[in-house]
């Protein structure tokens, strides 16, 4: 088995630097495109429950207000 130097501990923690902004930027990406995505789900989810309150002419204005105020958050 090798031993590990000083020298050798350096290295990697210079290595292991370099690769901490790379690694956050990719993180912080994939974590704006899971916002995106949540976004436009929930928008969808809502001009669809918007479109049959509208088809229907339901009168449960408790649901039309919750529809129009996710809608506006």
């Amino acid at each position: 088995m090798e031993s590990v130097t000083p020298v050798d501990l350096v290295v990697m923690s210079i290595n292991l630097d370099k690769l901490e902004q790379p690694i956050k930027h990719f993180l912080d990406k994939i974590s704006m495109e899971i916002r995106n995505l949540t976004n436009i789900a929930n928008y969808s989810v809502l001009e669809t429950l918007d479109g049959l309150y509208q088809k229907h002419q339901t009168r449960n204005d408790t649901l039309y207000k919750f529809i129009k105020d996710a809608q506006t958050a």
